[in-house]
């Protein structure tokens, strides 16, 4: 699930009880609430695009890389100050207030039911924002497109008419918000369900039976995500050629199975590559089609092998094992955070105070899981692409196989008009993840270095979720 469509989510996941705040019953307050932070989503949105159009109509052709990478951080200036708006409406605002007041009559039993329902309806203001935000990037998306077409004309590479802005954001919706959607939606069904027939059957919710039921839900999504992905995107086999043979080649020599290799049509929008399923026959590559188009047939098989560097590594294994870990914490520390949430003074002012406290310790949990999620992922695209290198060198990272696992992502940057010093929240920038591949070409020790340290901060996961597991089922 991709990071900008997982935090949303989060924000009401780690809502502890007791920040609903009566002052919202006022019609007035609830009104002027809900007019500031449309005011404010729309002046974020509005705000950003008239720097695009500011930032496109002074864009030169030698200085298109500067200008590209600023507007990145502005970007994601932007989306943190969308989602802070957005977690202070969910948090101490009339959204979670009212969210709650419509959906009590809903719970069976004692309640307690439906949260992840409750998790996506309150997260979909802020994804209406993130369409926003991608709209208003459009003019630069543009300008860097027609900056890099240089150097695909250069290169003899196909070119595109660049896409309007309603049909990027539409890609963008369908490619992210739609898987994400899709998958929570799932984990809604799978996991408010086990919990509804518990409490119809009697037995109460108590922590050993939460984290079964997350457990549970969590991996049932795990195991139906390719199917998933394969309903929200439009997809289509690889049709049988040389380059499948190639390719089914790679796949054995890293004894890896696979499915499936598909190709993913974003309408010759995008170059890009991911692998989904951790089992098999439910364990799929996707190829997007402009990837296809644009790349030779050795660049694509490096663009291969770092997904078989993924599956290799049980990147996706791990990622589940975090996100399941940090759940359990939060659960075991929900009682610190209700004792936060009790007002026994009841007066308005205390009670903002109580709101403030309960906020900045969500807050502070929400750093957490971001302080280990990036790096975490970031750890696992460098050990992909390093892993890749092995596999097109047929052992040890060469020099040569290192070269082409650098040429596939300097193709990547040149096709999406990305500059290769921009940074990426959870990969790195492309020229970082070409140096490190460069540098340990021709050098196993530097290579399997990097695996130890990768592995190092695996065992700490490990160790993290297996305490937060035994601290609940000690305390059901």
């Amino acid at each position: 699930m991709p990071l900008d469509a997982l935090l949303p989510l989060m924000i009401w996941f780690i809502r502890p009880a007791g920040m609903a705040s009566g002052y919202w019953q006022r019609p007035l307050a609830a009104a002027l609430a809900w007019a500031a932070y449309v005011l404010l989503l729309v002046g974020i949105v509005g705000g950003l695009r008239l720097l695009a159009e500011n930032r496109s109509r002074r864009w030169t052709t030698r200085s298109w890389v500067h200008s590209a990478v600023a507007f990145g951080r502005w970007q994601r200036a932007s989306l943190v100050a969308l989602l802070g708006v957005h977690a202070a409406m969910v948090w101490f605002g009339p959204l979670g207030t009212e969210l709650e007041n419509v959906t009590a009559h809903w719970s069976i039993g004692s309640g307690g039911e439906l949260e992840l329902f409750k998790t996506l309806a309150a997260a979909i203001p802020a994804f209406v924002g993130m369409m926003g935000l991608w709209w208003a990037g459009h003019p630069v998306s543009v300008a860097a497109r027609e900056s890099a077409a240089l150097d695909a004309l250069e290169a003899d590479l196909p070119l595109r008419i660049p896409p309007t802005a309603w049909a990027m954001v539409a890609m963008m919706a369908r490619m992210r918000l739609g898987l994400a959607l899709t998958q929570w939606l799932l984990l809604a069904i799978v996991g408010d369900g086990l919990a509804t027939l518990c409490r119809l059957a009697g037995r109460p919710m108590d922590e050993a039976t939460r984290a079964i039921t997350l457990l549970g839900s969590v991996g049932a999504v795990a195991l139906l995500s390719p199917l998933i992905v394969r309903w929200v995107l439009p997809t289509r086999p690889l049709p049988n050629g040389p380059l499948r043979h190639r390719l089914e080649s790679l796949q054995s020599g890293a004894r890896v199975r696979l499915g499936g290799i598909f190709i993913w049509n974003t309408h010759g929008t995008s170059a890009n590559a991911m692998v989904s399923g951790f089992v098999w026959p439910l364990r799929y590559v996707f190829l997007s089609d402009h990837l296809l188009e644009t790349f030779t047939d050795e660049q694509i098989e490096a663009v291969m092998a770092h997904e078989l560097g993924h599956v290799r590594g049980l990147h996706m294994v791990w990622f589940v094992v975090l996100l399941t870990g940090v759940s359990m914490v939060l659960q075991i520390l929900e009682p610190l955070f209700n004792r936060f949430g009790q007002n026994p003074a009841g007066s308005p002012a205390a009670e903002w105070v109580v709101l403030l406290t309960s906020g900045v310790a969500v807050a502070g949990g929400l750093a957490v899981l971001l302080a280990a999620f990036i790096p975490l992922s970031r750890a696992f695209e460098g050990q992909a692409d390093l892993d890749g290198a092995r596999l097109v060198s047929g052992g040890d990272v060469s020099s040569e196989g290192a070269a082409r696992m650098a040429g596939a992502l300097l193709r990547v940057a040149h096709v999406n008009g990305i500059p290769p010093e921009a940074g990426n929240l959870t990969h790195g920038s492309i020229a970082m993840r070409m140096a490190r591949v460069m540098r340990c070409g021709g050098t196993p020790d530097s290579a399997r270095n990097f695996d130890r340290r990768v592995l190092g901060v695996k065992l700490v996961i490990a160790c993290v979720w297996t305490a937060g597991l035994i601290a609940t089922l000690l305390r059901a």
